[in-house]
């Protein structure tokens, strides 16, 4: 007799209760960013050994403010690239908690301060309002490989080890069997001298939770520690789970360098994003991976990122699970979040086995560039059990909850946009790994324009769709003059096809002679179609082609291959 377990999904509400009683729910308590002018002379003295502390003297026209509002540590902590505006940027702890907002009135009559700002605490994006999961027999725990065509991509490149593609989580167990990450790719943040160190060696959940834990559905409901911490071990495993080995899972981008940066404090706490992504940058990542976010943009958060970025690391973010309502505390239903708001960064919807977006993901323009699996199985309309298998810090709490049959394993499933970010992430590795000068702007443009149509009647983004692995990395690769399906392929601007997308028929214009024959080949690499072109221009009828995207395959003259690409309205 088959198995139902309802399991109502709680458990977010005290995922995100378990915050220190900060003076705000979304500011760290007696602490700001002070930016200095960019005409400040960078001539202040700072102690690289002890923390990157500055001395209080330094700063003679402050010295009044701090005294009143018991400042007690000052340190240039954010240097990533040498970037000015963030060499000017200084971390400001204070013990007059409750009078932030006076402290950053007054300081912002000095003409040499551009702004202060309160650090921002950032949530997790599980997924939080779906009322029932129910336990499904002989579902394929793949849907979201295969979706994507994980498999045809593969045959095309897999992850270089060169490629590092870091997760900025709450923790990540390098150690797992399925993950095997070097120590020197691991950090945590430790404050030393009171100031935010970064700790290498592990970025693994603190030693007081309990890894082989077995939640009740009540302790499920309430708050599940092990799972809970399990959150950004389990972004890892879809980014870059070691494959072919025999174990677990399988992973998009597997074969690249994985970098796991905790920061969450002991007490669960999301505060060290930004010295996240600066470790991350400052140590040879290409992808950063954040599936947290905020409801407020930071003025310094924002720089550290767009300093990488403008050093060419791909960012990549989850932009949130509050379609239907409130996702956290002081959120707004379907607001835009950051860092997935913000322009240089590549935001990522949800999207179920149907192709449809998850009820819970965020969607409409600037809210997401793309999407990726990151929801449920869906039957009869109904969001269902299993959601995305990946690797974790527990032994298993949700599936074993809703009726599967796994014990003893460090696996379980996980929902929520913060699901589909890794996802990207690790395509975003495989296509640097085709292409390592790939820029951030190239690799959105190639998830963009190979992507995927969202089912009919599903909520839209701002993207184009659903990410497409085989075509994302010919994409790469056609950036790099390397495409692997054929012996030679190049791009060029001689062969001319219109329109595109197209619905009927499609016109082809080159050099007379240049061209002896036309393929039209699916995503799969399959030809389904053959033309011979003995004039100039050439019409193609493709009425009989189901929508989606296309390659044209050009044999010139002079056995040339040239690949050109198409979308089938």
């Amino acid at each position: 007799m088959r198995k139902f377990i309802l399991l109502s999904l709680l458990f977010l509400i005290s995922i995100c209760g378990i915050e220190a009683q900060n003076v705000s729910p979304h500011y760290v308590d007696g602490t700001l960013y002070v930016k200095l002018t960019d005409d400040y002379p960078l001539t202040f003295k700072v102690d690289v050994d002890n923390g990157r502390t500055i001395n209080e003297s330094e700063f003679p026209f402050l010295q009044e403010l701090f005294a009143k509002y018991g400042v007690t540590l000052i340190a240039q902590e954010f240097y990533l690239f040498d970037d000015e505006k963030l060499l000017r940027t200084l971390t400001i702890w204070f013990s007059e908690v409750e009078k932030a907002d006076e402290f950053i009135a007054e300081l912002l009559l000095h003409k040499e301060i551009e702004y202060a700002e309160k650090p921002t605490i950032k949530k997790q994006l599980f997924n939080p309002d779906d009322p029932y999961c129910v336990s499904i027999d002989n579902i394929n725990m793949n849907w979201h490989l295969d979706m994507i065509k994980a498999s045809y991509a593969w045959d095309l490149q897999r992850g270089s080890p060169d490629i590092k593609v870091a997760i900025v989580d709450n923790a990540v167990w390098g150690e797992h069997e399925d993950l095997q990450i070097s120590s020197d790719n691991l950090c945590y943040f430790k404050e030393l001298e009171g100031v935010p160190t970064a700790i290498i060696g592990s970025a693994s959940p603190p030693s007081s939770v309990n890894q082989n834990m077995i939640c009740s559905v009540d302790e499920f409901n309430t708050y599940c520690d092990a799972y809970y911490w399990s959150h950004g071990t389990h972004c890892a495993g879809l980014a870059g789970a070691i494959t072919n080995n025999g174990k677990g899972i399988a992973s998009i981008g597997s074969g690249v360098s994985l970098m796991g940066v905790r920061m969450a404090r002991d007490d669960g706490i999301l505060i060290y994003d930004n010295e996240g992504v600066q470790w991350a940058a400052d140590n040879g990542a290409k992808v950063i991976s954040m599936s947290y976010c905020s409801p407020v943009p930071e003025q310094t958060g924002r720089q550290v990122l767009q300093t990488a970025y403008e050093h060419g690391i791909i960012l990549v973010a989850a932009a949130g699970n509050g379609a239907k309502e409130s996702q956290h505390e002081g959120f707004e239903p379907n607001q835009i979040i950051y860092p997935a708001g913000y322009p240089f960064v590549i935001g990522v919807a949800s999207v179920n086995n149907n192709r449809k977006l998850s009820s819970f993901s965020q969607y409409g323009a600037d809210r997401a560039d793309i999407a990726a699996p990151g929801g449920f199985t869906v039957i009869n309309n109904r969001e269902l059990m299993p959601s995305v298998l990946s690797t974790t810090y527990c032994k298993p709490q949700l599936l074993r909850l809703t009726g599967f049959n796994f014990s003893d394993v460090y696996y379980d499933a996980m929902q929520g946009t913060s699901m589909a970010c890794p996802i990207v992430s690790g395509l975003c590795g495989l296509l640097a790994s085709a292409y390592p000068d790939i820029t951030p702007a190239q690799a959105k443009e190639c998830l963009q324009s190979t992507a995927q149509p969202l089912a009919p009647g599903s909520n839209q983004i701002g993207g184009n769709g659903i990410i497409n692995a085989y075509s994302a990395v010919l994409c790469a690769q056609e950036l790099a003059g390397n495409v692997g399906i054929c012996d030679k392929l190049t791009l060029t601007n001689q062969i001319s096809v219109y329109p595109n997308p197209a619905q009927d028929i499609l016109y082809v214009v080159s050099e007379e002679g240049e061209v002896k024959k036309i393929e039209i080949l699916d995503v799969a690499g399959r030809c389904v179609a053959t033309e011979q072109m003995p004039k100039s221009e050439t019409i193609l009828p493709i009425s009989n082609l189901t929508s989606g995207l296309y390659l044209l395959k050009f044999t010139c003259s002079n056995n040339e291959i040239i690949i050109k690409k198409f979308i089938k309205q």
